[in-house]
């Protein structure tokens, strides 16, 4: 029920073209995702738009993306965000043919012959602090991150992935 009133209150909030950077700033703030705005809990919803975005595979609205999702993905009303690996359901019902793995070593091997991608990583304490989720790209010798944080609102540039997630804070990857 509450996805559907945020769509509506979604819907008329039009965010620029291109990726989503920085979800605590500009339009992206404002839409709401469950009980909170996007600012605070949007990070699995914008990495799957960016993904979708950059990789060409289909443009879906975000706001399409957040009503969607969140009767399977949210946790707790949507207050923590939502549970990453439940975002394979979104792909599947959209025919978007994706990997997923909840091993680092697995993922880091594999996205190295990818272009694009989707980490859950751990902020602090693995389960004991809150999560982030990020779409990845493999441009030039580096790993591109969109919304690598709350207000920075363009990609970072990495050399590798160990520099914004290791082996023991990474939950989930998916890839393509």
């Amino acid at each position: 029920m509450i996805e559907k009133l945020n769509y509506k209150k979604n819907i008329g909030i039009t965010l620029p073209d291109g990726t989503v950077n920085g979800q605590g700033v500009g339009e992206i703030s404002k839409m709401r995702y469950g009980i909170m705005p996007m600012s605070w809990n949007g990070c699995e919803i914008i990495a799957v738009y960016n993904f979708l975005m950059i990789s060409s595979e289909k443009v879906i609205p975000i706001q399409e993306i957040a009503r969607e999702v969140y009767p399977y993905g949210s946790i707790c009303w949507g207050f923590f965000g939502t549970d990453p690996n439940r975002l394979i359901k979104f792909f599947r019902d959209h025919s978007v043919t994706v990997q997923h793995t909840r091993k680092f070593d697995v993922f880091k091997s594999t996205f190295k012959g990818q272009k694009y991608g989707i980490v859950a990583f751990w902020n602090g304490v693995p389960k004991a602090s809150s999560l982030h989720t990020v779409c990845i790209e493999n441009r030039d010798g580096k790993i591109i991150v969109y919304n690598r944080s709350n207000r920075r609102d363009y990609p970072v540039a990495y050399d590798n992935l160990e520099e914004f997630c290791d082996k023991t804070h990474f939950i989930v990857g998916y890839f393509k």
